[in-house]
C-alpha cells in the first residue's frame, strides 16, 4: 500500500512538472505568430509519454500523458488569450495521447519514431490545429495559409525525427536504467507480473 501511495505522489508530481515544462516550452521558448508556432514542445510531450509509460504503465499512462498536454494547453491559453479554441485543445489532447501511446512499453525504434513525428505534425499540427485556426480563430482559409501550415508541419517533422531519435537512443535508456535500479519502472513490473 505504501508503494502504491508513493507511485501516486510521484505520478502527480511528474505530471505537474510536465504541464509546467510544456507551458514554458510552448508559450515562452517558441516563435509564435497568430497563424504559426515553431518550437520544441514535442520534446516535453515525448518526455511525458516516456515517463508515464514507465511510471503509470498501460492505458492509465497514456491517459495521464494526454491529460498533461490538454491541461498545459488550457492553462497556457487562459494565461495569454481571452478564449479557448476547442479544436486546438483537441489537437493538444491528440498529441499527448499519441506520445503516451508511442512510449507505452519500450523506446520506439526508427519506424515508430518517424510515424510519431509525422502524425504529431501532420494530424495534430497541420490538420486539427489549422482547422481550429480557421473555424474558431478567425484566420481566413486561403491557399497561402494552408501552404504555410504545410511547410511548417514539414519543417517541424524534419526537425522532430532526429531529435526524437536522439532522445530514444541516448537519453531515455539511461532514464529507464535509473528507474529500474530504483524500483520505479511500473511498466516493466506489470510485464513481469503478466508473464507469471
Amino acid at each position: 500500500m505504501k508503494k502504491r501511495k508513493k507511485m501516486t505522489v510521484l505520478i502527480v508530481t511528474v505530471a505537474a512538472m510536465m504541464i509546467a515544462l510544456q507551458i514554458i516550452f510552448e508559450r515562452f521558448l517558441s516563435i509564435s505568430t497568430p497563424m504559426y508556432r515553431v518550437g520544441l514542445t514535442f520534446i516535453v510531450r515525448a518526455l511525458a509519454g516516456f515517463s508515464f509509460g514507465i511510471l503509470a504503465g498501460g492505458l492509465y499512462g497514456i491517459g495521464v500523458c494526454g491529460f498533461c498536454s490538454l491541461a498545459a494547453d488550457l492553462i497556457g491559453t487562459m494565461m495569454f488569450y481571452p478564449s479557448i479554441n476547442p479544436l486546438i485543445s483537441v489537437a493538444a489532447l491528440f498529441r499527448g495521447l499519441l506520445f503516451g501511446f508511442s512510449y507505452k512499453k519500450k523506446e520506439p525504434s526508427v519506424v515508430p519514431t518517424v510515424f510519431t513525428a509525422l502524425a504529431d505534425q501532420f494530424i495534430g499540427g497541420f490538420v486539427i490545429t489549422s482547422l481550429g485556426l480557421v473555424l474558431f480563430g478567425g484566420i481566413p482559409s486561403t491557399g497561402l495559409f494552408w501552404f504555410g501550415r504545410a511547410v511548417q508541419a514539414l519543417f517541424l517533422a524534419i526537425v522532430e525525427i532526429p531529435v526524437l531519435y536522439f532522445f530514444n537512443t541516448f537519453v531515455f535508456p539511461r532514464i529507464r536504467a535509473y528507474l529500474n535500479a530504483n524500483g520505479m519502472n511500473h511498466a516493466d513490473q506489470e510485464g513481469k507480473r503478466s508473464e507469471n
